[in-house]
C-alpha cells in the first residue's frame, strides 16, 4: 500500500474529515488532499510526524486484544 493510500485510510478508519486531520498534523487541507492523491508527498518533518502516526497505528492494530479490550 503507498504512503497515500495509508494516510487515507488511516484518516478515515479514525472518522476524520481531511479539514480536521490537515489541522491536527498542523498543514493546509490542499496540502493533506495532495498527498492522499499522488500528487505530492511529505517532507521533512510531516513525513516524520505522518510515518510516526501510521506506525503506532499499525503496530496497535496487530497487536492482539486483551481480554477486558475483547469485552
Amino acid at each position: 500500500m503507498s504512503l497515500s493510500e495509508r494516510i487515507s485510510v488511516y484518516r478515515k478508519q479514525k472518522g476524520l474529515t481531511q479539514e480536521s486531520f490537515a489541522y491536527i498534523i498542523g498543514v493546509s487541507f490542499a496540502t493533506l488532499s495532495r498527498w492522499e492523491n499522488g500528487h505530492t508527498v511529505p517532507r521533512g518533518l510531516h513525513r516524520k510526524v505522518i510515518e510516526r502516526i501510521l506506525r503506532k497505528a499499525e503496530k496497535i492494530a496487530n497487536k492482539p486484544l486483551t481480554k477486558e479490550q475483547e469485552r
